[in-house]
């Protein structure tokens, strides 16, 4: 093997060795962002993506203290949003919006990215669990690029902490940061395959044979 290749070789082993401490670097990157958003913030849609109560009933609390146009909930039935609404208390002067149709996280951005350009949004602010934040930011972005869409942040607490970065010191948040990771890289397989059909899948990805096996193989159980 002469000098040549072997530079190539160590380039590529670098590059590759540098992927997850960069990924590593942007989940730190978010979630060191604050918790609260400030009382003045101007957004024309908060946007939420539901897979739990506790998303739900942030975007609620934030609405009723932000200036914004519209509550976007995905995915949500209407009869879904009825009883958020009257559970959550929706603010006079503000229209909810859900869709019943997203099955994964990148399905929230790409619906989400639909109704933000069929209602000329310009900038929103995104709520979802804290550990979900960088995936599904990452998505979002992905999804909106060329809309010059302003996209702001709530990473809604896990549980009773204020301190994001706290809850991952914890073995349970330790594997949920590393199943989020690795769950990173099926979001954005699943983006590019969606962009090369140019359609999203019929059949859920979730219930893809090869998906299941591998989220066995190297997800924890949380």
């Amino acid at each position: 093997m002469n000098t040549r290749h072997l530079k190539i070789i160590l380039i590529v082993i670098a590059f590759i060795a540098s992927i997850p401490v960069l990924e590593l670097g942007y989940f730190a990157w978010v979630l060191s962002r604050p918790v609260t958003v400030p009382p003045n913030l101007e957004v024309d849609a908060i946007v939420v993506f539901h897979g739990s109560t506790r998303r739900v009933q942030a975007g609620y609390e934030i609405a009723q203290s932000l200036d914004a146009r519209f509550l976007i909930i995905t995915p949500a039935l209407e009869s879904e949003l009825a009883i958020f609404d009257k559970k959550y208390q929706l603010p006079p002067g503000i229209k909810h919006i859900g869709e019943p149709l997203a099955r994964t996280t990148l399905e929230n951005a790409v619906y989400s990215q639909r109704i933000i350009e069929r209602h000329e949004l310009r900038s929103i602010l995104l709520v979802t669990s804290a550990y979900h934040m960088p995936r599904s930011l990452a998505l979002m972005n992905l999804c909106l690029l060329g809309n010059a869409v302003d996209v702001k942040i709530y990473c809604a607490p896990v549980g009773v902490e204020r301190n994001l970065m706290g809850y991952f010191k914890t073995t349970k948040g330790l594997k949920t940061l590393y199943n989020e990771m690795v769950r990173s890289w099926g979001s954005l397989g699943e983006w590019a395959a969606f962009k090369v059909r140019g359609k999203l899948p019929e059949k859920n990805p979730k219930d893809i044979p090869v998906a299941k096996f591998l989220k066995s193989v190297l997800l924890f159980d949380v």
